[in-house]
């Protein structure tokens, strides 16, 4: 299944894991019933000694393998650039996450994380994790027109007020109002951008209350809000839902040399 999930560079359907598992069980009965079974029944007893020292050797050298792999770093491998850049993004590819995303405490706006130089023109960014992955990138494409970005990244909450994670812990609300009042009262910045991960909270009830409409009205409350005190806000688009790991699939595709996209087919969906 390993070997198959490589060569499709996707993740599997339900029933392709299904068909899967039947088929690798139909195959191990075959090769039991008409490739091993004769012959064991033959030399039962015969061969124990030499069968055992080969299982042994077989073990040993599967765990040293997988010793020697593990302790291999990634850059000992004989990869491309290309590959290596593919990989460092695979996971949270801010360098400055431990630093700048709040998690499970209030957040303090006047020690928000500032990418760019500090005599730039301020954008604020506000938002959830999802916020936090975008800001390093957007960081570099605004100083090229002189402009620095302010971060304001709650883990799992969503720029909107009068709301709550599931589970409490997050302290979205209180976040939330410190953030907004915060931005109502600064005439340092003059753009907010507004980003998470908003099929999470209007689809799959990431968010207490979960129903759209008080999200709706929450998120047009801040917006509102913001715009009267004269600050321009857009907002940003949840990155679309893939069931590839864009980053994996690409280092994938140039390990394998693929030199076109003519490979590469997404399926839409409504979401």
């Amino acid at each position: 299944m390993a070997y198959y999930r490589i060569l499709s560079g996707r993740n599997f359907e339900y029933y392709e894991t299904y068909m899967l598992m039947v088929a690798s069980f139909f195959l191990g009965w075959v090769l039991y019933r008409f490739v091993e079974s004769p012959p064991v029944a033959q030399r039962a007893g015969s061969n124990s000694l030499v069968l055992y020292a080969l299982i042994a050797l077989l073990g040993g050298f599967t765990a040293y393998d997988a010793i020697r792999t593990t302790n291999k770093m990634q850059g000992d491998f004989i990869l491309s650039s290309d590959v290596k850049t593919y990989l460092n993004y695979r996971y949270d590819n801010n360098p400055r996450i431990a630093e700048c995303r709040v998690d499970n405490r209030i957040i303090d706006p006047d020690s928000a994380c500032l990418y760019g130089e500090k005599n730039n023109s301020k954008i604020v960014l506000w938002g959830d994790s999802h916020a936090d992955q975008i800001v390093y990138p957007l960081a570099k494409v605004f100083s090229k027109d002189g402009y620095s970005v302010l971060e304001y990244a709650i883990a799992g909450c969503p720029p909107i007020t009068d709301v709550e994670s599931p589970n409490g812990n997050r302290k979205c609300n209180e976040n939330s109002r410190v953030i907004l009042d915060h931005l109502v009262n600064t005439n340092e910045v003059h753009y907010v951008l507004l980003h998470a991960y908003w099929i999470g909270y209007f689809n799959e009830n990431l968010i207490l209350p979960s129903d759209v409409l008080t999200i709706k009205k929450s998120l047009e409350h801040v917006v509102n809000t913001l715009t009267k005190s004269g600050k321009e806000v857009f907002l940003i688009d949840s990155v679309p839902r893939m069931k590839v790991n864009p980053p994996l699939y690409m280092a994938r595709r140039a390990l394998l040399k693929y030199v076109s996209s003519d490979d590469i087919f997404f399926k839409r969906e409504r979401i």
